[in-house]
């Protein structure tokens, strides 16, 4: 059975590169693997592109080299408002929702130790760095609805079902026997059919929220004012909350518009908590040939997640006084709940090499873009509790190597900054199923800086879609839901120099 648990699923012809025994892990592990790191409001505003900058806070997360051009210490915070929105569109109906976010996106604490102008040496000091940065933001929802001329949920059990005997049957497929949604045809080959018929009115709603934080420890250096060098070690926390209630009423059987509805409603509801922690470790080296120019590196070591769930779900019915003659009963209202299913496993997200260049335009501004390298399909998952070779392997037929660009621009007059920014995150997925997954940034911004304090103030723009599917269905009969997501952010960051 293919338990759905992320935000994007693979669906239609996708799903044939999907492993028998795959228990949906490695939709979590996508999820868990795209980090979207805030930083400052003077980063957020140029786009992210930040690795041939520094003395920006955010180098202690994205390239600690950028550690090694400071002169001062400093301290600054950045709270945001985030505003979601979704639409989501099925069978050619669509739904909004929209909801609001306070959050706290960095907070950093620089200690500079530098030598003086004046005194000789090509060893200039360097500074040390922490901070704690928001890299992933899981708040979302979204609701569907329409009605399905197509299939029920009840198609679904009686392919899941299909080739095992009643005891073998688990999950939802098994609580959907128990309520007589299916039952054995009796011709010794352990198929099933459903006294069901019509095709229903579907919704659904799915809501999530949660985060991924990394604490950061990086230092630095300065090497005759050319070349800089840092490092750092990174300790990731996250947690993830997904409840899903999907419902079924009002089926219609156009063979026989006037008979009763043998069922009023079908429901399911699916809830997933998960809490996770990591480590990483991060190299970064900035080289400045001449003035006016500036180039960075940076290679993110894989982090190893150790990760812990628990998840339940449950299945209501109910029937219209029903009388099947089989079990000699009347149906009427029918709720099963499962147990709390709690599972342990370990998540290795991939390498992120990144590369930039900058170019300074005397103290009157910059350009600066960054390129980032990503492999999706080396993502691996492992556990004692259960197998996780099908997941692993449908993780590298789904799955694949991209490029993320980032540009950003940032003029300079007097105390005030104006900036500008762009950036594109490519589509992971190797399938084609007619949907384009990349994320989309587009940002701007302004700031005041003077001797002792500074403001900086970001708008992001983010737009990405999305493709779900409530269950599967073989060939490309499974209903799909294309949901639009965008997200606004307002950032305000505040920093003291001492």
């Amino acid at each position: 059975m293919i338990i759905s648990m992320g935000w994007v699923l693979p669906i239609g012809s996708a799903l044939s590169q999907v492993e028998d025994g795959a228990f949906g892990f490695f939709n979590e592990a996508l999820l868990f693997s795209q980090t979207n790191p805030g930083g400052s409001a003077r980063i957020q505003s140029i786009g992210g592109a930040q690795m041939a900058l520094g003395g920006d806070i955010s180098s202690i997360y994205s390239n600690p080299a950028g550690l090694g051009l400071y002169n001062r210490s400093e301290f600054s915070i950045t709270p945001a408002i985030n505003f979601y929105q979704t639409t989501s569109t099925f069978l050619g109906n669509s739904l909004d929702n929209s909801g609001t976010k306070f959050v706290i996106g960095n907070l950093s604490l620089v200690f500079n130790r530098t030598k003086d102008d004046l005194i000789p040496g090509a060893w200039r000091g360097g500074s040390f760095g922490i901070s704690i940065n928001r890299i992933n933001d899981f708040n979302r929802t979204f609701t569907y609805e329409a009605s399905n001329p197509n299939n029920s949920i009840i198609d679904s059990f009686i392919q899941q079902a299909e080739g095992l005997t009643p005891s073998q049957l688990t999950g939802l497929t098994g609580f959907a026997f128990d309520h007589f949604l299916i039952n054995p045809i009796g011709n010794g080959n352990n198929s099933y059919d459903s006294f069901v018929l019509g095709f229903p009115n579907q919704r659904e709603r799915v809501n999530a929220s949660g985060s991924q934080y990394q604490w950061s420890f990086s230092y630095g250096g300065n090497l005759a004012d050319k070349f800089y060098f840092g490092l750092g070690l990174g300790i990731n926390t996250l947690s993830y909350e997904q409840t899903k209630t999907f419902e079924e009423t009002e089926y219609f059987d156009p063979n026989f518009p006037n008979d009763p509805e043998i069922l009023s409603e079908l429901s399911t509801r699916e809830s997933l908590d998960i809490n996770g922690i990591g480590i990483n470790g991060t190299f970064g080296l900035m080289f400045r040939p001449i003035d006016r120019i500036r180039v960075g590196i940076s290679v993110v070591t894989p982090t190893a997640y150790t990760i812990d769930d628990e998840s339940d779900f449950d299945l209501f019915t109910e029937y219209n006084n029903f009388f099947y003659v089989p079990e000699d009963t009347t149906l009427n209202q029918i709720f099963s709940l499962s147990d709390i299913f709690v599972s342990d496993y370990s998540l290795t997200v991939p390498w992120r090499f990144n590369a930039g260049a900058a170019f300074f335009f005397s103290k009157n501004g910059f350009i600066s873009a960054d390129l980032e390298f990503v492999n999706y399909s080396n993502i691996s998952l492992g556990s004692n509790d259960f197998s996780t070779v099908a997941d692993n392997t449908t993780i590298e037929n789904l799955y694949k190597s991209i490029v993320n660009f980032k540009v950003g621009a940032e003029y300079r007059f007097k105390a005030l900054r104006f900036r500008a920014g762009f950036a594109h995150l490519g589509d992971p997925f190797a399938i084609d199923d007619g949907g384009d997954r990349s994320k989309t940034n587009i940002s701007g911004g302004l700031g005041f800086r003077n001797a002792r304090y500074y403001g900086d103030f970001a708008i992001v723009a983010s737009k990405f879609d999305s493709l779900y599917s409530p269950y599967s269905l073989a060939g490309s009969s499974s209903p799909r839901v294309t949901v639009e997501n965008q997200i606004t952010s307002a950032v305000l960051t505040f920093g003291l120099f001492f």
